[in-house]
């Protein structure tokens, strides 16, 4: 902005060509700035991209931002059984509050988030291997398989983390090698993630 003064004060007559090309670049410069911080600052999240932040630290949070707007959130009051043995789903789920208690022949087990649940349908496009049914003050919510594929084409930096998350929640459900073996999610671990060359949309990679 110095320089568009000098431009300004410089000679008699302003230099006004340099004078608005100086000042687009510093407002494209500005807009870039701000839209890098709002990438990786959780100022202004919403409770729902919070509490998904929490249990999903691989990814940004711009990207947990684009994750919230595609989803809805589901109370145990309004949908108790959520995954259906046998029958293909529409939604892969997270609960990221409470419990749920999943059935699986004549084994029930009780998993505590933070989860996936409907994963294996999600990657298989098949039917739920399970009944998952939220216990009372469980929250988890849910991505339609179309709206989330959509989103992770246009953000391939979200699908390859996603993507990670997943292959880490099924290894951890591996341990479950017993029934009514109560199971919670291990704390999630920081990983550290360079920066995409793709712009301030795609900061972040597993």
């Amino acid at each position: 902005m110095f320089y568009v003064a000098y431009l300004f004060f410089a000679t008699a007559n302003p230099l006004w060509d340099g004078i608005v090309a100086e000042t687009i670049l510093s407002i494209v410069n500005l807009v870039m700035i701000l839209i890098i911080l709002l990438e990786r600052s959780t100022i202004g999240m919403s409770e729902a991209a919070c509490r998904l932040h929490s249990g999903l630290r691989l990814l940004a949070p711009g990207q947990i931002r684009r994750l919230v707007k595609v989803c809805e959130i589901i109370p145990s009051a309004d949908a108790p059984e959520i995954l259906t043995a046998g029958v293909r789903p529409d939604r892969l789920y997270y609960l990221t509050e409470g419990s749920v208690d999943l059935t699986k022949g004549s084994d029930t087990v009780e998993l505590h988030g933070p989860l996936f649940l409907g994963e294996i349908a999600w990657l298989t496009g098949g039917a739920a291997s399970a009944t998952v049914r939220l216990r009372p003050g469980a929250v988890c919510l849910g991505w339609r398989h179309g709206d989330l594929r959509r989103l992770m084409d246009r953000r391939p930096a979200i699908g390859n983390g996603l993507a990670a998350l997943l292959n880490a929640d099924l290894a951890a459900k591996l341990a479950l090698s017993q029934p009514g073996l109560r199971f919670d999610a291990p704390a999630p671990v920081p990983v550290p993630v360079p920066a995409a060359s793709g712009g301030p949309e795609e900061n972040v990679s597993p």
